[in-house]
């Protein structure tokens, strides 16, 4: 799926993506505005390129490529507007999070992203880099996906 989200250790939102269909998927426990607000940020920081959704890439810093703690502070500071849980740095994090990378990594600090880019044809780079990273991802308003039956 992707991120988690608990409040107060209770219950679990997350935002996600269907790798079937296309579409960011936010999952709701129940109804709190704490819990989708946060949500709502890791849906925003897709649609802005600064989040993706996908498996640990290893060997590299960014190993869950746009993921990463700061989203997760982000997203935790957007939730206790509406009287979520707040956390000042990326150490104070639930240890849920203890896997992410540091960060911040967005499509404008990945070499890979950045290479794509500058090439003849950089939808047909990002599409394959989405390919081998098997992460779903936004880059001037196009998502990239490897589609899955």
């Amino acid at each position: 799926m992707g991120s988690g989200f608990s409040d107060s250790g209770t219950d679990r939102a997350g935002a996600g993506f269907d790798f079937s269909t296309g579409n960011f998927v936010i999952t709701m426990p129940k109804s709190s505005m704490g819990l989708f607000s946060h949500e709502l940020k890791h849906a925003y920081q897709f649609e802005t390129g600064s989040y993706s959704i996908g498996p640990e890439i290893s060997g590299v810093a960014h190993k869950n490529l746009l993921y990463d703690k700061q989203d997760e502070l982000e997203g935790y500071a957007r939730g206790a507007i509406f009287g979520g849980d707040r956390y000042s740095t990326t150490g104070s994090l639930p240890s849920d999070y203890k896997n992410v990378a540091e960060g911040p990594y967005n499509y404008t600090n990945i070499s890979e992203i950045s290479a794509a880019l500058a090439a003849s044809d950089p939808s047909k780079h990002l599409q394959r880099f989405s390919n081998v990273t098997g992460h779903a991802f936004r880059v001037n308003g196009v998502t990239y996906y490897k589609k899955k039956p």
